[in-house]
Order: structure tokens, then C-alpha cells, then sequence
């Protein structure tokens, strides 16, 4: 049914939440599982944490959280590849499953963070009737719940 999916996928809770979904569908599916991180920028940007602070490349850090992923997907058989976008992720992620021929898109589904900034820019009115494909939005698990 579903032979090609697009994964949003970021390294929070709700975003393994997705990940095991996308696991899961894939395996029944025999599908391929194309996992997509989107960034604000390719450039180092300043954080604080602790009172201290330092220089961090979000694009090197997505990118090594990608690779776990992969290596999580083929590990249990699932055939899986990752590229990393920047800015504006609902826009990248339609691009994404258009340029792959994704049948559905998962995403993983917060309050807050990244994967919400996804879905709501996904299910934005406008956005709605251009999505390509099914969208399955990962309910939080019972560990996600607790955390």
C-alpha cells in the first residue's frame, strides 16, 4: 500500500514516537522510509545552556541524529535513506514528498518543538489541498506521555 514514506523526523520523543511508526509501516509495507530533518540554518548558531555558552552547527548535529535513524530503519530491515533541509519545514517537506513520489508523510505530534512547527505548517488551510499524499500524525506513546 504504501511504498514510499517520508518521515519529518527530529531526535525529540515525539519525534522516535514517529520514528517506530515509520518502522512498523514500513516493514508491513515493504517500503522504503525517507527521513528528512529541517534546520533554521546551515550556519553555527550561539546557545546557551547552563550559563555557558558556545557555538553549535545544527546541520552537523540533524545530520548524525539522521544516520542513528538509518541505521536504526536497515538494522530491522526497513530500507531507509535521510537528507537534511533548511528553513521553512512545512514548504521543505512538501518538496520532500514530491520529489521522492512519498505516499504518506509521518510526523510526529508535540505541543512545542520542531515536529509541531511541521504539522501546523502542514495543516495549514492552504497548505492542505497541495500535500501530494496521506499524512499520519504519530499520537504520543505512554513513554512520551510520562516524560
Amino acid at each position: 500500500m504504501y511504498r514510499t514514506i517520508l518521515l519529518a523526523f527530529d531526535e525529540s520523543h515525539d519525534g522516535r514516537d514517529a520514528l517506530v511508526q515509520a518502522q512498523a509501516v514500513g516493514a508491513a509495507c515493504g517500503s522504503t522510509v525517507h527521513l528528512v530533518a529541517i534546520v533554521d540554518s546551515p550556519e553555527r548558531i550561539l546557545t546557551v545552556e547552563g550559563g555557558a555558552s558556545s557555538f553549535v552547527n545544527q546541520g552537523i548535529e540533524a545530520q548524525a541524529v539522521l544516520d542513528e535513524a538509518v541505521r536504526q530503519l536497515t538494522g530491522s530491515g526497513c530500507a531507509a535513506m535521510s537528507k537534511l533541509n533548511y528553513r521553512k519545514p512545512a514548504e521543505q517537506i512538501m518538496l520532500a514528498a514530491a520529489e521522492i513520489g512519498a505516499d504518506l508523510i509521518i510526523v510526529g505530534r508535540r505541543a512545542q518543538g520542531a515536529l509541531a512547527r511541521y504539522f501546523n505548517g502542514l495543516a495549514d488551510r492552504s497548505t492542505l489541498p497541495q500535500l501530494p499524499c496521506s499524512v499520519l500524525v504519530v499520537a504520543q506513546s505512554e513513554r512520551t506521555q510520562a516524560a
